[in-house]
């Protein structure tokens, strides 16, 4: 999935941003980022996603194939 961050701003003033597809702690240095940015927060909701893992595991097998 690729990632998003969707930011919407309402007349009122008021900023909320989304994150798509970050997994883990990238998503909330995203959201310091954000907040820095605006200046002020006032509320932070993890989704299922920052629970994922954001780490690829590659497994790799190496056979020696040995004659007789």
């Amino acid at each position: 999935m690729a990632q998003e961050i969707e930011i919407e701003i309402d007349k009122s003033g008021k900023v909320t941003m989304r994150t798509k597809g970050v997994k883990g702690k990238d998503c909330m240095k995203l959201a310091d980022l954000v907040a820095q940015i605006v200046g002020r927060e006032e509320s932070r909701e993890k989704t299922s996603e920052f629970y994922e893992s954001s780490e690829q595991v590659v497994a790799r097998q190496e056979v020696k194939q040995t004659r007789k």
